[in-house]
């Protein structure tokens, strides 16, 4: 049955008056059926069209909670795809101190199509590259439509951005054939396979598609190559501060965390199935709320739910380590472009140096709060925690009394995006045919996330996800950009789109037979220089710290 938000969506279209012009709007036809969209206008002027909020599965309500997703019906009449769709449900990071900290809705797998193409004058017959966003925010919150495709629209491309599941609802798991977990995931292979079916409507070739993602998302993009359910659906990746090494993007005691969930809900029961049932009687509102509970302090571990390894069956979309699958060759051998920033550890270190409760709590606490700020609560034996913790602080503060800002940001970094990203290079290098690049972005322009947490005055470094608001640029980030800032982004828009289109033959690839991992330095607007990471020892810091992270079966 055909959700009743978008009927309303459809039936309001006559009336809706759109902001371009009253009676020029791009329309094309889908399997689904017709829709409409709206004209927008790119960084430089140019007009292109815009379709947001377009079904690519069902509502994943009532019986279809704790399901895969189905892809969408089709609908009557036009849809009216000019609104912006609902995110999400979420426990928001940027609002989990305010009364928003819970938003969305259960009903949000949506899609937005951004093309240069213009529909209403007749789109031509040349077919352009295709780049898929999957959004970050460590698999908890955030959405698609909140990243603005404006720097993109002035380049011949097609840009789809989308919803996926989050927290709990796309990734609680009780380890079994019951709630299997990876919803959010397989929502994506739906989406990847909608864009297979749908994109050449949008002028778009289903042939030429690139996935990129941030942070959660570049997580994403990485499990995408590792998965078997995705082969054949993209041609080439990008992974920005993210990878599926990274410790945060696998979930551990997912089935604790599940029965824990549900006896906070009310839900007293000891079988998967009394588990199933009892959820999803429950207000999907409150199982997002009560996630909280994952999260003891500051919004640490940052992850609490995100992709599981199922038990191997045809349905699957993980089965095996990460690190197994890279090593015994990946089922999508395609070109991949890594990074990282200078300072990725900004996040979540800028809201705790920048807010002295919980700055004070950290100097006062240390092994407390240490195991859930660097997410091995779960993964350090309880009689390691201790010197688990202590080792980090010897390591990066030194014989220092109190935390050193910098030290704790480098820490920060290196353990939940540095170390897995120079990991994941390294593997993939010696393990696929095709190559591997890395960049590193050191430029701090007029803008930061920084901002988000400390106010527009701090400068702390060169935040996780700063380069990406020089391609697409959030709602999070001041919108005004210095001279500088404006040709950093013509330069990031244009190594990102020619990544997709050519690739980067004019860089050097990650070498398997080298010690010396290469990367490509931007820390200038059109100036950027091939370097090779020298020290290295913070990764046989953290691999040696005898977590029960991605080992080898």
């Amino acid at each position: 049955m055909f959700h009743r938000f978008n009927l309303i969506r459809i039936c309001i279209f006559g009336l809706q008056a759109l902001s371009i012009l009253a009676t020029d709007y791009p329309k094309v036809i889908l399997k689904q059926g017709p829709l409409s969209g709206l004209y927008e206008k790119s960084a430089n002027g140019r007009r292109f069209s815009s379709f947001y909020g377009v079904p690519y599965a069902k509502p994943p309500v009532g019986q279809y909670r704790f399901q895969d997703a189905e892809p969408a019906e089709p609908w009557v009449g036009t849809f009216n795809a000019s609104i912006k769709p609902s995110v999400c449900l979420q426990y928001d990071y940027f609002q989990y101190q305010t009364s928003n900290a819970v938003n969305g809705e259960e009903d949000c797998l949506y899609a937005n199509v951004f093309s240069p193409k213009s529909y209403s004058h007749g789109s031509g017959d040349q077919l352009l590259n295709v780049i898929v966003f999957i959004h970050g925010g460590a698999f908890m919150f955030a959405n698609g439509a909140s990243f603005a495709p404006y720097f993109i629209m002035d380049k011949n491309v097609v840009l789809v951005t989308f919803n996926y599941r989050l927290g709990p609802l796309g990734f609680l798991s009780t380890e079994d054939e019951v709630i299997i977990g990876n919803y959010g995931m397989k929502d994506q292979v739906l989406l990847l396979k909608w864009v297979r079916d749908n994109i050449i409507s949008f002028g778009g070739d289903p042939n030429r598609v690139t996935i990129t993602g941030l942070s959660a998302g570049g997580s994403s993009v990485h499990y995408h190559m590792l998965s078997k359910k995705s082969k054949g659906l993209f041609r080439s990746a990008v992974a920005m501060s993210g990878t599926a090494l990274n410790p945060w993007a696998q979930t551990e005691g997912a089935r604790e965390k599940a029965f824990r969930l549900g006896s906070v809900l009310g839900c007293h029961v000891t079988e998967s199935l009394q588990l199933l049932s009892c959820l999803r009687d429950r207000p999907a509102r409150h199982i997002v709320y009560h996630s909280r509970i994952f999260m003891p302090w500051a919004y640490q571990p940052f992850s609490p739910f995100g992709p599981v390894i199922e038990k191997p069956g045809p349905n699957a979309f993980i089965d095996a380590q990460p690190i197994d699958i890279i090593r015994n060759g990946v089922p999508n051998d395609v070109p991949l472009l890594l990074s990282h920033t200078s300072h990725e550890g900004i996040y979540p270190g800028g809201e705790i140096v920048c807010n002295q409760t919980y700055f004070d709590r950290l100097n006062g606490d240390w092994f407390q709060v240490a195991p859930h700020l660097f997410d091995y609560n779960y993964t350090a034996e309880p009689v390691h925690l201790n010197e688990v913790s202590n080792a980090i602080w010897s390591r990066y503060m030194g014989d220092a009394e109190v935390v050193s800002v910098g030290g704790l940001i480098q820490a920060i970094g290196d353990r939940h995006f540095i170390s897995g990203i120079v990991k994941t290079a390294r593997l993939h290098a010696k393990s696929m045919l095709s190559p591997t690049y890395m960049y590193k972005f050191n430029y701090r322009g007029q803008n930061s996330l920084t901002s988000v947490y400390c106010g527009p005055k701090v400068n702390l470094g060169v935040s996780h996800g700063d380069d990406l608001s020089y391609i697409l640029p959030s709602n999070l980030v001041a919108a005004s950009q210095s001279l500088n800032d404006v040709q950093m982004t013509k330069s990031m828009v244009e190594m990102w789109t020619s990544f997709a289109i050519f690739g980067l033959e004019q860089w050097t690839e990650v070498k398997k037979n080298l010690p010396k991992i290469s990367y490509f330095n931007i820390n200038t607007p059109n100036v950027g220089y091939m370097e090779y990471l020298e020290d290295m020892n913070y990764l046989d810091f953290w691999n040696n710290l005898g977590l029960n992270e991605n080992i080898p079966r």
